[in-house]
């Protein structure tokens, strides 16, 4: 199937896009497109206008934050996989990202367009949890943090109101991780189950409660 028609606009900064959003009429957001887009093929979302943020350079990227990282909405799998600090602090992190898709999803999709629309069969928010992770969203009325189990609401459903959008995930460091993914098919499968295990190590050789 098709969309239905709707009107595009580029969004030039993090203000002008919470401006767009303000509106109210129900616009929604794409970057990579790969949770929205498939969605509106079969009509189960219809959105009079799309909102892109792909290029706001200000919502991109990797860095240190509390001793944990930030990643911006809109940094791709591709520049999660290059990033050395998330290798070094989140190993579950790239393992978590080298399962998804191809190269052609990786180049485009973003993390923050996959925990805005809480896909179940993607990989992130089993991923997140494990890290305890924080998602940081704006507003008109300004910006809040929100835990990662509070945001989510269930399958396809958030806490995000109309007029916010996600701006970045955040989590602690990691030493000992897992995550494992129950699929149909081997390449570019959709898993239909998965866990992902965080722990750490207490002296002298205990564990400190699971995640």
């Amino acid at each position: 199937m098709i969309p239905t028609s709707f009107d595009y606009v580029r969004a030039t900064s993090l203000r002008d896009a919470l401006s767009v959003l303000a509106k109210g009429d129900g616009t929604k957001v794409i970057a990579g497109g790969h949770s929205l887009l498939p969605v509106m093929k079969f009509r189960l979302a219809q959105p009079p206008k799309l909102l892109d943020i792909a290029g706001l350079a200000e919502l991109r990227g990797v860095e240190e934050y509390r001793k944990g990282a930030r990643i911006g909405a809109t940094t791709t799998y591709r520049e999660l996989l290059e990033s050395q600090l998330l290798r070094d602090r989140f190993p579950i992190i790239a393992e978590c990202t080298e399962n998804i898709g191809d190269w052609q999803v990786r180049n485009r999709g973003t993390i923050g367009g996959s925990l805005a629309h809480a896909d179940p069969a993607a990989d992130w928010l089993s991923c997140l949890s494990a890290l305890r992770a924080d998602v940081v969203v704006a507003g008109a009325g300004g910006t809040r943090r929100v835990g990662l189990a509070s945001f989510v609401k269930g399958a396809l459903e958030t806490e995000l109101a109309g007029d916010e959008l996600l701006v970045a995930p955040s989590g602690r460091p990691v030493r000992i991780r897992a995550i494992e993914s129950l699929s149909e098919r081997v390449t570019l499968a959709r898993g239909v189950a998965r866990v992902a295990v965080n722990l750490r190590g207490t002296p002298p050789g205990a564990l400190a409660p699971a995640r």
